[in-house]
């Protein structure tokens, strides 16, 4: 298994499709630690920066980080995304999806 990163951007829903709006944004930061457990580190992007995808990285990698069991991986990315105050209307709310990377 490898590290793999997740980057949530702001959107702007209309009735007809929803845009991705270049301002704000989490990159979350997930390694694989011992057997069944995940270490989990995070960026965030200015309201006032446009996105970038390698700054928030390199950031995410420099920060300290968390470690967790797999199955609390969904719940502990949608509290990062839903606290934090870089994301109004997160791209992705449902995070089911990432443990399926790091499940033996």
């Amino acid at each position: 298994m490898k590290q793999r990163y997740f980057h949530i951007r702001n959107v702007e829903l209309h009735p007809t499709h929803n845009e991705i709006l270049p301002h704000g944004g989490v990159t979350i930061s997930v390694t694989p630690a011992q057997r069944g457990f995940v270490t989990v580190r995070f960026s965030e992007c200015s309201l006032k920066d446009n996105f970038c995808r390698r700054t928030g990285r390199s950031f995410a990698d420099k920060r300290a980080g968390a470690g967790i069991p797999v199955e609390s991986l969904p719940d502990v990315m949608a509290t990062i995304v839903m606290t934090s105050k870089r994301v109004q209307s997160p791209s992705i709310t449902d995070f089911d999806f990432a443990t399926k990377y790091f499940k033996e």
